[in-house]
């Protein structure tokens, strides 16, 4: 998350803007961003915030007014509901809040409103209906409209988008691409570090968080103080089952629950709905890539940007080391005695590969 280095930002914004490789943001460049509203998508756990050097990149190249960046209700959400808030416009998104659209000291610029009363009542805005709202109120305010203090008329207004998502946003993006409920009002579509095939770092999640792997842990540790606690008081022999269960059951208490609410605010835990449909194994991602955008629509322009990122596990070793999981000290030795630990290309990935018991990868990463 928020891992954006200035050499990605140009890459983003000469994709975005020229459509070619350029040394610089030209007024060509300029006045055909300003055909279209641009929408920054936050990933998974994220928030408007990963995209505040680009949103300042583009503002400062003469772009204000045209560059948007909202928040999902839940960061976890489940990737369909993102499509929801994303652009359904008959969806109450339960982001919303009740404020009035066009009071800066009232209301964050990334903050949802409601469709009635200037913003203050009715159901939730999908984040494109904000971002036209949004537009109109700049345009009277800051814009062309402001010496005759008025609203675009709608050929003023920009009636397509351009999408700039992060990670998972990526795949919210295409869910609303694809949904009966699409407005055919997309022209491009660019992610960076999306997972359009799923990350492996998921079946890591999945087999962590699996009661198998859950038990063998629980078991592995309570043997690991049972013996801790027996040479301690000077004790010899092999420990019964009944104090190994009584160690383990501790374990289970104690750390179970930590882990779940670090892990929670870090990368998300198996619960979460949009960290499972990531899964490269499971059923929402190869039915999301074999949904066609919905018929009659115009064609859409598409570019993926990948970059490396916080280092996830590699798929193939993880399956691997699964049996090995109720006994984290062999994996642990077991892990750098693996060829591919030894290419890994960051002292960064060797260090982390150790203590997670895996091999980590800088290939399908959902942090980015």
């Amino acid at each position: 998350m928020k891992l954006f280095k200035f050499l990605t930002i140009i890459i983003l914004l000469l994709v975005a803007l020229a459509g070619m490789a350029r040394a610089t943001i030209d007024n060509n460049d300029i006045d055909y961003a300003k055909n279209h509203l641009i929408v920054l998508v936050h990933g998974i756990g994220d928030d408007h915030s990963c995209f505040d050097n680009v949103k300042k990149y583009l503002l400062d190249n003469g772009l204000e007014g045209y560059v948007y960046a909202y928040e999902f209700f839940d960061p976890f959400l489940n990737i369909e509901k993102d499509g929801w808030e994303f652009g359904d416009r008959s969806y109450n998104n339960p982001e919303a809040v009740s404020k009035p659209s066009d009071n800066k000291t009232l209301r964050d610029d990334w903050e949802i409103t409601k469709r009635e009363n200037n913003g203050k009542g009715g159901s939730g805005k999908c984040w494109l209906e904000q971002a036209r709202e949004d537009f109109r109120i700049w345009f009277k305010k800051y814009g062309p409209g402001k010496e005759e203090d008025r609203y675009p008329a709608e050929n003023e207004i920009p009636s397509k988008y351009l999408l700039i998502a992060h990670s998972e946003g990526g795949l919210g993006a295409r869910s609303y691409l694809t949904a009966n409920y699409y407005n055919n009002d997309v022209i491009k579509l660019i992610t960076i570090d999306t997972p359009h095939l799923g990350t492996d770092a998921v079946i890591y999640k999945k087999l962590l968080y699996s009661t198998e792997s859950q038990v063998g842990t629980a078991l592995a540790a309570g043997a690991g103080l049972t013996y801790i606690t027996m040479s301690l008081m000077g004790k010899t022999g092999a420990p019964s089952l009944q104090d190994i269960y009584f160690d383990a059951a501790i374990f289970a208490a104690i750390v179970s629950p930590v882990e779940q609410l670090v892990l929670r605010d870090v990368i998300a835990t198996w619960g979460d709905p949009g960290l499972r449909e990531m899964d490269p194994d499971g059923d929402y991602i190869k039915t999301l890539n074999s949904t066609p955008v919905k018929n009659g629509s115009d064609p859409i322009e598409y570019r993926l940007i990948s970059a490396y990122g916080v280092p996830s596990p590699d798929g193939k070793t993880i399956k691997e080391l699964n049996a090995l999981k109720g006994v984290p000290l062999l994996a642990t030795i077991y892990t750098p005695m693996q060829s591919n630990f030894w290419q890994l290309s960051s002292t960064q990935a060797k260090m982390a590969s150790i203590p997670g018991l895996f091999i980590l990868s800088h290939k399908n990463d959902f942090w980015g």
